[in-house]
This record gives structure tokens, sequence and C-alpha cells, in this order.
């Protein structure tokens, strides 16, 4: 667990994430005991593309699992607004 600590790999990406242009969701278990919910937030501002940050509250690490419904409903509606401002655009 000590490598959750190293944050030198997903820095290095921070390039390749500042150019995502595409409508992105970043869905995020509130209680994820590796990944503290202050990642979900630093992606927001870093992807151009980044929308919106779910928060599932009390969700851990594997909330697909756990929680696949609130994942589907949260996919569902990016996918329902994404439309929307592709078709105002």
């Amino acid at each position: 667990l000590a490598s959750f600590d190293d944050v030198s790999q997903t820095r290095e990406i921070e390039p390749l994430l500042r150019k995502l242009t595409a409508p992105t969701l970043i869905v995020w278990g509130t209680a994820d005991p590796f990944f503290p919910l202050k990642w979900a937030y630093w992606l927001k501002g870093l992807i151009p593309g980044a929308r919106q940050v779910v928060e599932l509250e009390g969700a851990k690490l594997f909330f697909p699992e756990e929680r696949p419904d609130e994942l589907a409903d949260a996919v569902r509606e990016h996918w329902r607004t994404s439309a929307d401002v592709a078709a105002m655009a």
C-alpha cells in the first residue's frame, strides 16, 4: 500500500489529462480508503472536459461492484446532458 502514497505516476500523466476535452464524468466514493475525495476535485480541475464530480456517499474503492445502480444512474445522466450540450452546439 505504500505505493498509493507515491503520486509520481499520476503526476506524470498530467499533460495528457490536460488535453482531455471529451465530456468527462468523475464518480468517486467518499469512503475510499486509498484515494481521498480531494483527488476527484484535483482531476476535475485538471481535465478541461470534466463537467462534474458525483460523490457516492459512503462508497469505497470498488463502488462499481457495490453500488452499480448509482453508478449507472450517474452515467446515464452524464450521457443525457452531454447529448443536450452537443445538440445546442
